[in-house]
């Protein structure tokens, strides 16, 4: 059985005609997909480590807080960000789009200021994406 058929008129046609679907590519379904299943190893690799899910991201064993420490520190090379950005670490935040309007503006230091100063859960999700699937494995896998 077809669902699709099975819907009234106006919803075939509000979802033909607004909403139209256009299939996403296998690299781009990989990705989603690893994200995911890098993001859980991420969590289950620190909560082995003893670290718990806290409320206080200056608690010493915050999980949070640990993860976004140490993929901020992969991100800019192990080099501090008061020091100098790395060049990896730039190649990465260009992947996201506002980060390349931001220096399309010349205001760079502030894209980058931006970028690096959110909320601890949003800046984990933000440097997980930012990886790409090679990254997020070597990651991973830092002992």
């Amino acid at each position: 059985m077809n669902i699709y058929d099975n819907l009234p008129k106006d919803i075939q046609d509000h979802i033909t005609n607004k909403y139209l679907l256009y299939p996403q590519s296998a690299e781009l379904r990989n990705d989603i997909e690893n994200f995911k299943i890098i993001k859980d190893k991420i969590l289950k690799k620190y909560e082995d480590k003893g670290y718990e899910y806290t409320d206080d991201i200056t608690d010493d064993f915050n999980i949070y807080a640990w993860i976004e420490n140490d993929l901020l520190s992969y991100w800019n090379d192990n080099i501090p960000l008061d020091i100098k950005l790395s060049n990896n670490n730039i190649k990465r935040m260009e992947r996201f789009t506002a980060y390349k309007i931001k220096k399309e503006k010349k205001c760079l230091d502030i894209a980058a200021n931006n970028f690096h100063n959110n909320n601890t859960n949003i800046k984990i999700i933000k440097y997980i994406a930012g990886l790409n699937i090679k990254e997020r494995e070597d990651f991973v896998n830092i002992k």
